[in-house]
């Protein structure tokens, strides 16, 4: 095999958690979007809030 052909799996692996990463920010993202339209939210700002705040955990 040539120095080409060698699969760098440490890179693929890294490609593959970014990917998922950012798959898993989009549909949080978009669920919260979807919540706030839904409970139609008064002011942009505060859509705006929604979704900025989709990562956090209730307590």
């Amino acid at each position: 095999m040539e120095r080409n052909d060698i699969i760098n799996f440490k890179a693929l692996e890294k490609e593959l958690q970014a990917a998922l990463t950012a798959d898993e920010k989009y549909k949080r993202e978009n669920a919260a979007k979807l919540r706030a339209v839904e409970q139609r939210v008064a002011s942009y700002e505060e859509f705006r809030g929604i979704v900025l705040a989709s990562h956090l955990k209730p307590l």
